[in-house]
C-alpha cells in the first residue's frame, strides 16, 4: 500500500501527532534561539549551534502549518478542494520538514558541550548520534 492509497483517517491521525512534536520542539528550538542570540561572545560554535536553532525552528514551524493543511483536507465533510498529488506533496514536504528539524535539532544538541569542554562535547555528541539512530532507524 503506498502512501497515496492510506486512509484519511490515518493520514488524519499522523498529521496531528507531527503537528504536536512540531510545535513542542519549534518551541523548544526558537528558545534556545533567542538565548543564544542575546548572549556573549558569539564563537564559532556558537554560531553553527545558532544556525542549526534557526533552521530547526523555521523546519518544525513549516512542518506544522503543512501537517495542519493535511489535517484539514482529511478531515471528515473537509471543504477544501484538492489533488492527490497536492495532498501527497504536501505531505511529502511537511515530513521532510520535520526531519530537517530533527535532525538538526540533534546536531546542536551534539554542539552543545562543545561550547562547555571538550569532555562535555564528546558526550553531547554521542548522545545525539545515539538518539539520532535510535529515532531514525524506527521511522
Amino acid at each position: 500500500m503506498s502512501i497515496q492509497e492510506l486512509p484519511f483517517t490515518y493520514l488524519n491521525e499522523l498529521a496531528k501527532q507531527i503537528m504536536f512534536i512540531s510545535s513542542f520542539l519549534g518551541g523548544f528550538s526558537i528558545v534556545i534561539l533567542a538565548t543564544l542570540i542575546v548572549s556573549q561572545p558569539h564563537s564559532k560554535l556558537k554560531k553553527w549551534l545558532i544556525l542549526t536553532s534557526a533552521v530547526s525552528t523555521v523546519a518544525f514551524i513549516t512542518s506544522l502549518f503543512l501537517m495542519t493543511k493535511v489535517l484539514l483536507i482529511t478531515t471528515e465533510g473537509s471543504i477544501i478542494e484538492y489533488t492527490k498529488a497536492s495532498l501527497g506533496k504536501t505531505r511529502t514536504i511537511g515530513g521532510l520538514a520535520f526531519f530537517l528539524g530533527l535532525t538538526t535539532i540533534f546536531i546542536s544538541v551534539g554542539i552543545s558541550g562543545w561550547l562547555v569542554s571538550k569532555r562535555l562535547g564528546v558526550i553531547t555528541t554521542i548522545l545525539a548520534i545515539i538518539g539520532f539512530v535510535i529515532i531514525y532507524s524506527f521511522t
